[in-house]
């Protein structure tokens, strides 16, 4: 990245008591920074008032990003950018990525004073969880690791925690736990947790393994969704992959379902995508751009109807997958009971209690269907 120095007049160059202006920013650099500021969001007609593109902070005037940017360091420019990726990613329905790529790092950091590197799991947070002390919901999907917890064998992990926000309360703390790939418990995977805290209390949210983890703004609900891929297990007859889900998840009583998913399409079980060697290499050299893109069209096709099956079979089994996930998931204690600390409220006499307010008509309705 390209910077230059600040030019400063003579009178305030020698002036002790200014404080270093730093590093403007280059004609460059402001090109760049415009483009990114004129980012607009992809809005819904509930969206919220901010995500509006008619607000000031949407301009895509170019010209005038790029004369601002010209009179401010690269910091504080930065620092701008900052705010509106958070704003972007906040109205574009995506939070932030957690883990990516098996580097236990957030891919992309929403304010500058955001932790993007994962740090050393404090010990008396690290003994419950090792020790199983901490229940969780998802116990029956991973019993390797119920099983590990007895053994004594997740004490030699590497784990390592990120700060998160998922339920926009501050009385909480979450954060994502995730062991390293040499952890002899999940060799060559991670497994991850999603740990909520209040005070000395702990609970687990989420639990995963081998996977990526995006978390997701939602504006209908307290808690922020979840986007996860899932690596679905080998099959016992042939051992081979036969592709992966990537599911959403939902909070719901005290703990994350999937409530959707879609195949992606890659696997051991798929055929394998032999390209003839006419349309790669030094092949192409004498082929004209028509005849190259008319042949690659022509073999995309016919990958296509050679895994047509596949992918048909796997879309079947996405909705068998969730309502069996939703099985192997039970509710370990009402959320409501963690969550709400200790009040210490004065006594009232019976004059200056409060009516019962009238049930709204949506909880009559519900009352009425039983939904309570």
């Amino acid at each position: 990245m390209l910077m230059r120095k600040r030019f400063i007049p003579l009178g305030l160059a020698i002036s002790a008591s200014l404080p270093s202006l730093g590093y403007t920013a280059d004609s460059k650099f402001c090109e760049y920074y415009a483009r990114d500021l004129i980012s607009v969001p992809y809005v819904s007609s509930n969206a919220m008032s901010l995500c509006q593109p008619d607000q000031k902070h949407w301009s895509t005037n170019k010209k005038s990003h790029i004369q601002w940017c010209l009179t401010a360091t690269e910091a504080e420019a930065n620092k701008k950018r900052y705010s509106h990726n958070k704003l972007v990613n906040l109205c574009n329905d995506t939070y932030k990525i957690v883990m990516i790529d098996r580097q236990r790092t957030a891919q992309l950091a929403l304010s500058p004073d955001e932790e993007k590197k994962m740090q050393p799991l404090g010990q008396p947070l690290k003994d419950q969880l090792t020790t199983g002390k901490i229940k969780s919901p998802y116990q029956q999907l991973y019993p390797h690791i119920s099983q590990a917890q007895k053994a004594g064998k997740l004490n030699n992990c590497d784990l390592k925690n990120l700060p998160i926000d998922l339920d926009n309360n501050p009385t909480t703390q979450e954060q994502v736990i995730s062991t390293d790939l040499t952890c002899s418990v999940t060799p060559e995977k991670e497994h991850i947790w999603l740990v909520q805290s209040l005070n000395d209390k702990h609970r687990i949210l989420f639990e995963g393994e081998d996977i990526t983890l995006t978390i997701r703004y939602s504006e209908h609900n307290r808690y922020k969704n979840l986007a996860v891929a899932t690596e679905l297990p080998k099959q016992e007859t042939t051992n081979k992959r036969c592709g992966a889900i990537k599911a959403e998840w939902r909070y719901v009583d005290g703990r994350y379902l999937p409530f959707s998913g879609k195949a992606d399409t890659y696997g051991e079980c798929l055929p394998p995508y032999n390209l003839p060697d006419t349309l790669q290499g030094e092949n192409t050299l004498s082929m004209k751009k028509k005849d190259w893109v008319e042949g690659m069209a022509k073999e995309e096709q016919h990958r296509k109807t050679e895994i047509a099956s596949f992918e048909e079979a796997l879309s079947h089994y996405i909705p068998h997958w969730i309502s069996e996930m939703e099985k192997k998931i039970p509710v370990f204690a009402t959320p409501e009971h963690f969550l709400t600390p200790p009040k210490t409220e004065a006594k009232s006499s019976p004059e200056e209690k409060a009516p019962a307010e009238e049930p709204s008509l949506f909880d009559k309705i519900k009352a009425l269907i039983g939904l309570e």
